[in-house]
């Protein structure tokens, strides 16, 4: 990761695939709330949905910036950084995979003939 960078390109490369990930998670994300949201709230959903990672990009970046006015090296910000963001990552993997399922697979609730 960034973290362990051994030099620019390795982090640069590193900073390039993230964002390329987060991209397609937003992409991905904005469409499903699209279509989840009725016609009448949607702009308010989009405001609060925009709103929430504008909050968190600032409470990041002051964070961040105030570790480093206290001699917190760079390296260690971007480790504790990337192992934050991994809470709400195991969360949602926690709370959504078991809603997935094979496609064609029933549980017992869903089979016809139970």
């Amino acid at each position: 990761g960034l973290a362990t960078a051994s030099d620019i390109r390795v982090a640069m490369a590193t900073i390039i695939l993230a964002h390329a990930g987060s991209s397609i998670v937003w992409v991905f994300s904005t469409t499903l709330l699209h279509l989840q949201t009725e016609d009448q709230y949607r702009g308010r959903v989009f405001a609060a949905d925009f709103a929430l990672l504008v909050l968190s990009m600032a409470i990041v970046s002051w964070t961040s910036g105030t570790a480093i006015d206290r001699q917190i090296s760079v390296r260690t910000i971007a480790l504790a950084t990337g192992l934050v963001a991994l809470v709400p990552a195991a969360l949602w993997a926690r709370m959504a995979m078991p809603l997935w399922r094979p496609a064609g697979a029933l549980s017992a609730a869903d089979h016809p003939n139970s």
